[in-house]
């Protein structure tokens, strides 16, 4: 698989829409959906936050369960803004994943819900209630905003 395609893919330069898509294609509309780019980069700004507020290193397990409840948690919210979007999508980038077929809405919105489930739970295992609470507020402003938000105030990127 090209990774260079799955983001090229994201921005709306995928092949041709068609009606049947074979199971690699289907796949490629998944990682679409949650940007991997994201992934990676989200997880690495939390970590520097982390070593600014403890003024060190934290353990190796805190650094692989941070890394791994922020992608969760960026997953879930751009898979979210994807599903919220599809209307838009249909007409303005046709070819992306959930427009295009490749990726059912009900599966986009499923695959959000347990993204944020993840990393909820793993914010709960490994860290502490306060760190929960501040998620769940991200996650829930990430919703609204891709919901009601982005249309009353503008694009915030």
């Amino acid at each position: 698989m090209d990774l260079s395609k799955v983001i090229r893919a994201d921005f709306g330069s995928h092949s041709k829409i068609r009606g049947e898509y074979s199971k690699k294609e289907k796949l490629e509309g998944f990682l679409t959906l949650i940007r991997p780019i994201f992934l990676l980069m989200t997880p690495l700004n939390a970590a520097s936050a982390a070593i600014l507020s403890i003024r060190g290193l934290p353990s190796w397990q805190l650094c692989l369960a941070g890394f791994f409840t922020g992608a969760f948690a960026a997953a879930g919210v751009n898979t979210f803004n994807k599903y919220a979007d599809r209307e838009r999508d249909n007409i303005i980038w046709p070819s992306r994943s959930i427009p295009s077929g490749r990726v059912k809405p009900v599966q986009a919105l499923i695959l959000s819900l347990a993204f944020y489930l993840i990393a909820l739970a793993l914010v709960w295992i490994f860290f502490n209630p306060v760190a929960f609470v501040i998620l769940l507020a991200a996650i829930v402003l990430g919703s609204l905003y891709s919901t009601h938000f982005r249309d009353k105030i503008g694009y915030l990127s």
